[in-house]
């Protein structure tokens, strides 16, 4: 059975938890803490800077008015995140969670994270896709091709659904070779991305060379500020960027980033145990607001 909890507008009650049944709890001008429990539950917010969680099940919350945040007990990774182009919702799904639609949300906070729902932009040419977000980058319908000293390898692969073809050592591979092809650069068809570097790129660079604000070891926007690879974030970086604005050069290359935060230089022919999730990251765009013409997904590994 469903049970309905409205919280009135002239009561002073900012509380409401919810049972194992499919829950409807509604909140009022306050500030109120909903929370679901199990079940497949509506949680609505109205007015207030509401705190919800949704708990177990398949939940549509909406905060209504006001700054609201969705809450959710693991970890930021752990979590599959998209949003619908047609009905403004973020869908948020984990295996142990399951499946919920965000609608009004300022916030999502995790155990180990808080995402505000603003820097996730609606790509509309996918149903459930982003633009940009903190981490956590894989595309899908293109194909990487590998150069070493600027010189192309004659090598690609392509990413589908989110997933990059294993290569492996024999004809019917989309790579082929025998132990491995390493490589310092990764470009991609020139039609399926539209870059975006500005200056504000450029003065991301320069508030973390000048301490002014830090871009974290590892992280997408890290390795997009690392213009040359070398493993530091300098001047020579910063120039790079003003370079490609001025179009006195141009900046055209991605690095492939592993899920501890590594940058990928070469790829195991006859590499085994599970496929490896990798991040592919667009050098020079810090804020990475260059958007891809085709549809694409962001994955995050469900642990």
């Amino acid at each position: 059975s469903a049970n309905q909890l409205t919280i009135n507008f002239n009561t002073e009650i900012e509380g409401a938890i919810g049972g194992d049944f499919n829950d409807t709890l509604i909140g009022n001008l306050l500030d109120n803490n909903l929370q679901g429990g199990g079940g497949n539950d509506l949680l609505k917010g109205l007015s207030g800077d509401d705190s919800i969680v949704g708990d177990l099940g398949d939940d549509y919350i909406d905060g209504g008015e006001g700054q609201d945040t969705a809450i959710f007990d693991g970890q930021w990774q752990n979590y599959s995140i998209g949003l619908s182009d047609t009905t403004n919702t973020i869908r948020v799904v984990s295996s142990h969670e399951g499946a919920d639609i965000l609608e009004n949300v300022e916030m999502l906070s995790f155990n180990n994270k808080e995402q505000s729902s603003v820097s996730l932009q609606i790509d509309s040419n996918a149903s459930y896709a982003l633009t940009k977000i903190d981490d956590n980058f894989l595309f899908h319908n293109t194909t990487l091709y590998f150069e070493k000293d600027g010189i192309d390898l004659g090598l690609t692969t392509a990413i589908d659904l989110g997933n990059m073809a294993t290569p492996q050592s024999s004809d019917e591979s989309d790579i082929w070779y025998h132990q491995y092809v390493a490589f310092d650069a990764v470009k991609i068809n020139d039609s399926v991305y539209d870059q975006n570097i500005t200056i504000s790129d450029a003065i991301d660079v320069l508030r973390h060379i000048v301490e002014l604000e830090s871009l974290t070891s590892g992280s997408s926007a890290y390795h997009a500020a690392d213009v040359d690879n070398d493993g530091d974030i300098d001047i020579s970086d910063a120039i790079d960027v003003l370079r490609h604005i001025v179009e006195l050069d141009t900046i055209d290359t991605f690095d492939l980033i592993d899920s501890e935060g590594a940058r990928v230089t070469q790829l195991e022919a006859e590499a085994s145990g599970e496929a490896p999730t990798l991040i592919l990251v667009s050098n020079g765009d810090v804020d990475m607001s260059g958007i891809f013409a085709d549809d694409y997904v962001v994955e995050v590994d469900i642990a």
